[in-house]
C-alpha cells in the first residue's frame, strides 16, 4: 500500500505492533487464513421429486388435518382436490405449474391448500412456499400448521414464517 502511494499508510503502520518483515516472509499478511478452523460444506441435496398429489389424496389429508369431529364441508374438500392439480408434474420443464382457485369466505381455503401442499412436500422431499399479502393471513396459516405439526419442536424445524417479506413457507 505504501508503494502504491496510499496516503493513510503511515497512520496504519504506526498503529500496528512492530514486526520483522523478513521473518514473516513476503506474503505474511495473507496467512491470516491459516488460523481459521477448517470447514466443509455439504453438497446441495438432491432436487425434489416429481410425484403428483392426486385429488383423493388431498381430500384424505384434509380429513386427517380436520380430525373426526369436524363439520363436513364438501366445498373445502372440493377446493383441496382442485388445488392438488398445482402439484402435478409439469407439462413443460421450464414453465411453472399454477392453479388459480377461488372460494368464498368460510370455505376453509387455508387448510384446503395446506393439505395438498404438505403432501407434495412429504412425497417429494421438497419445500412449498405459500405467499400471502397480509400478516393476518400469515398468522392464520401458522396457526393451521399446528394441525400438521402438533409438536412445536418439529414445527419449528419444518415451518418458516417470513413476515417482512410477507411469505410463509411449509417445508
Amino acid at each position: 500500500m505504501d508503494r502504491g502511494g496510499w496516503p493513510w499508510v503511515p497512520a496504519v503502520i504506526a498503529a500496528l505492533p512492530a514486526c520483522d518483515p523478513d521473518a514473516l516472509g513476503r506474503a505474511a499478511g495473507l496467512r491470516v487464513w491459516t488460523r481459521l478452523a477448517e470447514w466443509t460444506e455439504p453438497a446441495p441435496g438432491p432436487p425434489p421429486g416429481n410425484e403428483a398429489v392426486r385429488p383423493e389424496e388431498a381430500r384424505s389429508r384434509l380429513a386427517e388435518l380436520l380430525g373426526g369431529g369436524a363439520e363436513p364441508r364438501p366445498q373445502q374438500a372440493d377446493y383441496a382436490a382442485a388445488v392438488a392439480a398445482a402439484f402435478a408434474p409439469r407439462d413443460q420443464p421450464d414453465q411453472p405449474q399454477a392453479v388459480l382457485a377461488e372460494a368464498g369466505t368460510g370455505v376453509g381455503k387455508t387448510l384446503g391448500y395446506i393439505a395438498p401442499a404438505s403432501l407434495w412436500a412429504e412425497k417429494n422431499r421438497g419445500a412449498v412456499w405459500i405467499s400471502t399479502y397480509t400478516r393476518n393471513l400469515q398468522t392464520q396459516i401458522a396457526a393451521e400448521l399446528d394441525r400438521l405439526y402438533p409438536d412445536p419442536e418439529l414445527k419449528q424445524r419444518r415451518v418458516v414464517v417470513r413476515k417482512g417479506a410477507k411469505i410463509s413457507s411449509v417445508c
